[in-house]
């Protein structure tokens, strides 16, 4: 309904979105594009033997388990890979510290991910609604913490109380929104969709498709003054021109952005000493 069609080019890569998107199981994932079959092995040494076949090994910071090793092929050299719509389900518990488990191997869990051009668009999971594992599983990510892990969890002692008191059958699913605006519209960096300002390339100002700033002595004053209110925290200011441009001949020009800090919106007048005023919405 937006496009048009269902086949589109993104990051140098051409993704058809025809509906009946395939699946697999992160271990046939690893299976597929590396030849190495987790599931026929249960030991973590055996788990290690053969993430070192393929040239994968995990830091001291990380517990060098079956799950981990798992996911370290996975997210090394196989993620990378997958370019067309692909689900990725059964998420190994060691990575999955909010997600039940799943029913047909408990070193798994009811969790996928969506991924397209090598990039993960959504993440969803049966939510784990018994508090004896939860909290074991937070006791091991704030072990895994103190060990130097800085991905790793903490414990909340809250949620394991509201857990106690009981949790009905739940499923959580997140969507990255941004991602998908950026395969709409074919853009290679989120910066470009996202309505942050400080998070857009500093070059980007729209201040220089200001019709009002004509001369490049005004632009570029114009641009220190954001990029000094930037840095200071203050995502608007006014910005002017001190002395008359010998270009333009024009008096003091304040440009006025709107936008949010630290929760609160706050405003800066715009004025024009010549009684003109130029508004730029930065963006």
């Amino acid at each position: 309904e937006i496009l048009g069609t269902y086949r589109l080019h993104w990051m140098g890569e051409e993704i058809d979105l025809t509906p009946g998107w395939p699946r697999m199981t992160m271990a046939e994932a690893v299976e597929k594009y590396l030849g190495v079959d987790f599931l026929s092995v249960s030991t973590d040494a055996e788990a290690e033997a053969l993430a070192a076949s393929v040239g994968v090994e995990l830091g001291p910071e990380k517990e060098h388990t079956w799950g981990n090793f798992l996911y370290a092929c996975f997210d090394q050299k196989v993620e990378e890979r997958l370019i067309q719509p692909t689900f990725i389900t059964m998420h190994p518990v060691d990575v999955s510290p909010l997600a039940k488990r799943s029913q047909k191997d408990p070193r798994l869990t009811e969790r996928f991910e969506l991924f397209i051009c090598h990039s993960e668009m959504g993440n969803a999971f049966s939510e784990l609604n018994d508090p004896v594992d939860q909290k074991a599983r937070f006791q091991k990510q704030v072990e895994m913490r103190e060990q130097g892990d800085d991905e790793a969890g903490m414990m909340d002692m809250d949620y394991i109380t509201a857990l106690e008191y009981g949790l009905p059958p739940t499923g959580g699913l997140g969507i990255g929104i941004d991602r998908c605006v950026m395969l709409l519209t074919g853009q290679d960096t989120i910066r470009e969709v996202i309505l942050f300002p400080t998070m857009k390339p500093l070059d980007s100002l729209m201040i220089r498709n200001i019709p009002a700033l004509r001369c490049e002595e005004e632009r570029q004053v114009a641009r220190e003054h954001f990029l000094e209110a930037i840095s200071e925290g203050v995502l608007f200011a006014k910005a002017g021109c001190g002395d008359r441009c010998r270009e333009s001949q024009r008096g003091p020009i304040y440009i006025m952005a709107e936008a949010v800090e630290y929760g609160q919106v706050r405003k800066v007048q715009a004025q024009n000493l010549n009684k003109r005023k130029y508004h730029a919405k930065y963006l």
